[in-house]
């Protein structure tokens, strides 16, 4: 996009406020829509709106319980629990350290 100068802005300003004045504003009054009728139709019986199905709210749930699942296996391995430790003797830390099996 070019950049304009400062006398191009203004010009294109007073352009655009001479466009907003040649645009017709429309008030309540003038609205070219037809007035609705203020008397509301009255429904002998409401229809009755159906019970939505539980099952996307099931589904949701799965998946939640899904993804929680994997950040709790994540999290364990970011960091590990004292359980997850186990402790070993003296010989076996000899034999790590001069790879003696």
């Amino acid at each position: 996009m070019a950049k304009m100068s400062f006398e191009e802005y203004l010009q294109a300003r007073a352009e655009y406020n001479d466009y907003l004045k040649g645009q017709p504003e429309v008030t309540p009054a003038e609205d070219p829509r037809p007035a609705e009728d203020p008397k509301p139709e009255e429904d002998p019986k409401p229809e009755e709106t159906p019970a939505a199905d539980p099952a996307p709210e099931n589904d949701l749930q799965k998946q939640l319980d899904e993804i929680k699942a994997a950040m709790g296996v994540m999290a364990k391995a970011l960091q590990p629990s004292l359980g997850d430790i186990k402790p070993v003797g003296i010989d076996d830390v000899v034999k790590k350290f001069f790879d003696v099996e």
